[in-house]
């Protein structure tokens, strides 16, 4: 038999409260499925007593890392400053959206298809881009070889233009134990991720992350 989704009042407020969070204060909504029933909770509960039974000095473990491949753009953002919002013309809601392309790395994917220094990024197949947090998180949950839409704004005649491109990869560590790997980044991949947790009669579980967070 089928489970049913549900969202508890948390996950329910994370949700209703995300879209102000995501214009006001940087806030991306990421989106995962949860583990099968008893997984987690037996893993935590077999860690935790594993720790408390070691002696204080064995603790400090440094732990372990792997390396993975990650989706990757090729470029470096920064805010944009207010004089460089007005003379662009980017809209604000309470903060400005987008993030100006502050370096390009050559024969990356960015570079590639067309993207120049200066250029602001306004979202990533229509998820409005406000932080570099909203731009790592898209990342992570895209894979390298993914063809994705930027929309940006020119810099040399402010005009809107979308470009797609192939995304590249690059090498990151990452912890090594198990964790929650998210699927879906921001409100814009909502119905997505309610669609495909309905087909595969798996709960939804959503996060808030970023700096402001």
């Amino acid at each position: 038999m089928k489970k049913a989704i549900r969202l508890g009042c948390v996950i329910l407020t994370a949700v209703l409260v995300g879209s102000a969070l995501t214009a006001q204060q940087q806030k991306t909504v990421k989106l995962g499925t949860e583990a099968p029933a008893g997984t987690q909770k037996n893993s935590g509960a077999s860690s935790q007593k594993s720790v408390e039974s070691r002696p204080a000095k064995q603790r400090k473990v440094k732990p372990e890392r792997r390396v993975l491949e990650q989706a990757w753009l090729g470029i470096e953002t920064r805010q944009p400053t207010p004089e460089e919002s007005k003379r662009i013309g980017l809209e604000t809601r309470v903060r400005v959206i987008g993030q100006l392309v502050s370096k390009l790395v050559a024969d990356g994917p960015a570079a590639k298809a067309g993207v120049r220094k200066g250029d602001v990024l306004l979202e990533l197949d229509d998820m409005e881009i406000y932080s570099q947090d909203d731009i790592a998180d898209f990342m992570a949950v895209s894979k390298p070889g993914q063809i994705v839409k930027l929309l940006l704004r020119r810099a040399e005649n402010k005009k809107q233009e979308s470009v797609k491109l192939q995304l590249g990869s690059k090498k990151v560590e990452v912890p090594s134990a198990p964790r929650m790997r998210w699927q879906y980044a921001s409100l814009a991949q909502l119905d997505k991720a309610f669609a495909a947790a309905k087909k595969q009669g798996r709960r939804l579980l959503i996060g808030l992350s970023g700096a402001e967070t």
